[in-house]
């Protein structure tokens, strides 16, 4: 009967955890796998934009191995980012500077699949279009 027991026991656990991970979520600031998300997109952003950078997250939505974010990258320094210096004449057809970017984890390491500054369009749709509901949820802007 212990036996029995037990066995349910694993059973319910190890079906809480494979219901949390298929759970979207918004990762708080402050929280360990919001600045993992972050600091993956760190790095081809600072080198786009010439300076080190925080983010001013507006959404974030991630589930064991997928992620999407919209910010406003800014310099660390507090100093305003300048658009039209950074990109010229593209600048006048951007979308300010909001990033947006979709992500994936693998081997515990979040890596960005696209990301784009100023994006008129909504160019993720097609993740909506071809990935399974949760991905959809995690876009989170899916018709």
């Amino acid at each position: 009967m212990k036996y029995l027991i037990k066995l349910c026991a694993v059973f319910v656990l190890l079906a809480n955890i494979a219901s949390a991970q298929d759970k979207v979520v918004s990762p708080g600031q402050g929280t360990p796998e919001r600045k993992l998300i972050l600091d993956a997109l760190r790095p081809k952003l600072e080198a786009e934009l010439k300076t080190e950078l925080v983010f001013v997250v507006s959404d974030i939505r991630a589930s064991a191995d997928w992620a999407f974010v919209m910010a406003q990258p800014q310099r660390k320094d507090g100093k305003k980012l300048d658009g039209k210096k950074i990109y010229g004449e593209r600048w006048e057809h951007m979308d300010g500077l909001t990033l947006t970017a979709v992500m994936r984890k693998k081997s515990n390491q979040w890596t960005v699949l696209e990301s784009y500054i100023g994006s008129t369009d909504v160019w993720w749709q097609s993740y909506c279009e071809q990935k399974s509901g949760l991905v959809r949820q995690v876009m989170g802007v899916c018709p």
